[in-house]
């Protein structure tokens, strides 16, 4: 498989993202999805190396989630509507 697709496993998990060589590559979203939109928990992984795990809803990052990024830092979290909530300064980043 090559290109952009959609696989689903007999589980229920779904991979959503770029496949290169038969092999996911690029973004990949893994769980539940809503009229075609990531919702409810489910892991997206970067190009870069960064992983988040948590909360979708619409699309976005929502409620608890852990953002691991590929240099070691991890923020763990609330998220509103896509982005990153400090209980010091309200939002800090996407």
């Amino acid at each position: 498989m090559h290109g952009h697709g959609t696989l689903t496993i007999a589980d229920g998990h779904v991979y959503v993202g770029a496949f290169g060589n038969g092999k996911e590559h690029g973004h990949v979203y893994v769980d539940a999805f809503e009229n075609g939109k990531r919702h409810d928990q489910g892991t997206m992984t970067f190009t870069n190396g960064d992983v988040y795990v948590g909360a979708f809803e619409n699309n976005n990052k929502r409620g608890q989630g852990t953002w691991s990024y590929a240099y070691g830092d991890v923020f763990v979290g609330a998220y509103e509507n896509g982005w990153f909530y400090s209980p010091k300064t309200n939002p800090i980043f996407s």
